[in-house]
Formats: structure tokens, C-alpha cells, sequence
């Protein structure tokens, strides 16, 4: 039995040895680093940049026929539209873990979110656009269902705060009604200088 266990673990071994050695070499040839490296400087997102750091080649056909056809969609996608709809510039993660642990958002936070609800709703609009040309996009499209807009939060803040983090008069009612009477109360005095 030992024997067998032995000739087993050195079966796995070898093979775990080759696969490193077959990655290093394919990672060298297919100059991964360049790609890696260029992946890296073109991330908005520094999350993205971390999982670009870490890519490893694979030799799993399936998972390389998976990731060719997800690449072709997203390719068709941005060649019929140019470009892909992201306005956020920021992790929003971070932004999670706040509000999650009770914590406030600063304007400036808050306005990420209103670029996150613009990502999503542009997203779900292209989605449609792709829906009505009849153009497939399954890979798309499973992503695009698993965000989610939150309308009055969304049409809320952006009545709020504008894209430098300034509150905005729409922001309540009060507030509107506070600026007026100072913005007349502010034309009188210049208006007896």
C-alpha cells in the first residue's frame, strides 16, 4: 500500500512539476507580462489591476474555450458600440464596507454611487439595444441582470449633489427654501450698494 501511496504522491508531483514548468514556459513565450502589464495600464479600477497582477496561464480547454467565447462577445459588443458604458472610477467596494458598518458616505462618495446607478442603467439600455438588433449576448446579459438600480435612490441623489460634491437647493425642500431667502435677502443688500 505504501508503495502504491508513494508511486501515487510522485505521480501527482510530476505532474504538478510539469504544469509549472509548462505555464512558465507559456507565460514567457506568449509574453504574458506584456499583456499582463499593458491589461494593468489600461484598469480604471485598482481591484482590476490586482486581479491583472495576478493571471496565470491554464492549459483547461474547457475553461480557455469559455473565456475565447465570453472575449468574442465583449469584442462584438465594443466594436457595435465603441466603447463599454463604465463611469465609475473608483472600487465601490470600499464605499460597501462603510455604509455596511453604519458608517457615512461623503458627497463626493455619494456621487460614486450616483456614477455606479449611471453605469448600471446604461448598461441595462445597452442591453435592450443589443435585444432589439437581435445581436447574442448571453455573457452580457448575465451580467447585466445580476446589477441592480435603485431608482428613487438614484433620481434622489441626483437631485442632490452635483458631480464636484456640492449639495445641491433640489436637495430638500428646506434647503431650497433656506438658499432662496438668502439669495433675496443677499440681491436686496447689493441692491441698496
Amino acid at each position: 500500500k505504501n508503495d502504491k501511496k508513494s508511486k501515487n504522491d510522485r505521480d501527482i508531483f510530476s505532474k504538478w512539476l510539469w504544469e509549472m514548468c509548462f505555464m512558465a514556459n507559456s507565460f514567457e513565450k506568449l509574453e504574458m507580462q506584456l499583456i499582463i502589464d499593458q491589461l494593468i495600464d489600461f484598469a480604471i479600477i485598482e481591484n482590476n489591476k490586482v486581479i491583472f497582477k495576478n493571471m496565470l496561464p491554464t492549459n483547461d480547454v474547457e475553461a480557455i474555450k469559455h473565456h475565447l467565447m465570453v472575449t468574442d462577445e465583449a469584442l462584438l459588443i465594443i466594436n457595435r458600440y465603441d466603447r463599454a458604458p463604465l463611469y465609475i472610477f473608483n472600487d465601490y467596494y470600499p464605499l460597501l464596507d462603510i455604509v455596511s458598518k453604519g458608517g457615512i458616505l461623503s458627497a463626493e462618495e455619494l456621487y460614486e454611487t450616483i456614477r455606479l446607478f449611471q453605469t448600471i442603467e446604461a448598461n441595462n439600455k445597452q442591453l435592450e439595444g443589443l435585444k432589439k438588433e437581435q445581436i447574442a449576448c448571453e455573457y452580457y446579459k448575465e451580467l447585466v441582470l445580476k446589477l441592480y438600480l435603485e431608482e428613487h435612490l438614484y433620481e434622489r441623489l441626483n437631485k442632490s449633489i452635483d458631480e464636484d460634491g456640492n449639495v445641491l437647493d433640489d436637495a430638500s425642500p428646506t434647503l431650497k427654501s433656506i438658499r432662496n431667502k438668502l439669495r433675496n435677502i443677499d440681491n436686496r443688500i447689493k441692491s441698496k450698494i
